[in-house]
């Protein structure tokens, strides 16, 4: 008897099984007007920076978690992946393909569907989740690549960043690349942690964007 092909999975169907097959221990949100009220400034810098009209999960989890975390968090991800000398679309491939190397879900699909909003080509998307060899310029894969060893502790990094900047990097972007690295893992463990479950919100990037494409193969 033949078997039967194995069906596709679309990759919001594929996380939000992974969420609901989640039985450990889960700390509960702040609800939006809650995270609001109890930091005002923070949430209103929140939506200012990342472009959204609501404060992700993650960090209305962490304000119920360890209130402390939440200006040292955020000033945090302010200062290295809203800002610097790298493209905003690059750091948020880094940071898909750390969250894929690690097996985060959250951030996989967070990132995904904040890489999407600033503008990268869906095909360009799903690559990275895929097969880091397919990315062009050849900087940006050896970047990728690069936080991956990095994320995951393995390889030797010092002959990494000579293949960095053999293949068009900039040695004074180096430490910003490493900045961006160490906040990825940073916030790979705080999900993690804290069993957050993904957004909604950004489900719904992701779907609109395989409903355009019309496919339903990206899996994380």
């Amino acid at each position: 008897m033949k078997s039967r092909p194995k069906k596709e999975t679309s990759l919001t169907e594929s996380l939000k099984e992974h969420d609901r097959n989640l039985n450990l221990y889960h700390v509960q949100p702040y609800s939006e007007q809650e995270y609001a009220k109890r930091f005002p400034d923070t949430d209103a810098d929140v939506k200012k920076m990342l472009g959204l009209n609501y404060v992700p999960l993650l960090f209305r989890t962490i304000a119920t978690f360890s209130p402390s975390l939440v200006d040292t968090t955020w000033q945090m991800m302010r200062s290295v992946l809203c800002t610097g000398n790298l493209d905003r679309t690059l750091k948020e491939m880094m940071f898909v393909a750390i969250a894929n190397a690690r097996d985060c879900k959250y951030c996989a699909v967070a990132h995904q569907a904040m890489a999407l909003q600033y503008g990268l080509d869906y095909g360009i998307n799903v690559s990275v989740v895929k097969d880091l060899d397919n990315i062009q310029p050849d900087s940006t894969r050896e970047i990728l690549k690069f936080s991956v060893a990095l994320a995951q502790g393995r390889g030797s990094y010092s002959d990494r960043i000579d293949r960095l900047i053999k293949n068009g990097v900039k040695q004074e972007d180096i430490s910003e690349i490493i900045a961006m690295i160490s906040c990825a893992n940073y916030m790979v463990s705080l999900a993690d942690g804290t069993m957050t479950d993904s957004d909604e919100h950004f489900y719904t990037i992701i779907k609109k964007a395989e409903e355009k494409f019309n496919t339903k193969f990206i899996k994380i």
